[in-house]
Order: structure tokens, then C-alpha cells, then sequence
């Protein structure tokens, strides 16, 4: 996972790591471990950020998710 585009998409919707923990019903800690690289995201968390920070494209998604 790319944590740095990560953070940048997050940023980039307008959320902060609280505002987003609580959209995804998670504590903060738990979002600042996956954004910062120290936590696994599972497959339904990476589905539901791209929903939360408006991530459609494909090749985005791989950007973020699949490269380092």
C-alpha cells in the first residue's frame, strides 16, 4: 500500500484521520495505523475509504492499494 497517496487522498476529500475513523465506525488509532502503514487493511476497510474519499478509478485504486 502507498500510505503517502493515501494520505494525500484522504486530505484531498476533505477528511481528517478522526472524521474519518468515525465515518468507517473505527477508533482513530486504528485509521492512523492503516494510513501510516503499521495495520493491514482488509479488503472491506480499502472498499469503504474509496467510497468515503470518492476513489472510482481503477487505476487509482491500484496506485493507492496495490503498489508501495
Amino acid at each position: 500500500m502507498n500510505v503517502r497517496k493515501l494520505r494525500a487522498a484522504t486530505v484531498e476529500a476533505g477528511y481528517t484521520q478522526v472524521s474519518l475513523a468515525k465515518a468507517m465506525g473505527m477508533s482513530k488509532n486504528t485509521v492512523n495505523a492503516m494510513l501510516n502503514g503499521r495495520r493491514k487493511m482488509y479488503v472491506d476497510e480499502a472498499c469503504k475509504i474509496c467510497s468515503l474519499l470518492n476513489i472510482t478509478s481503477d487505476e487509482k485504486k491500484v496506485e493507492i492499494f496495490l503498489s508501495e
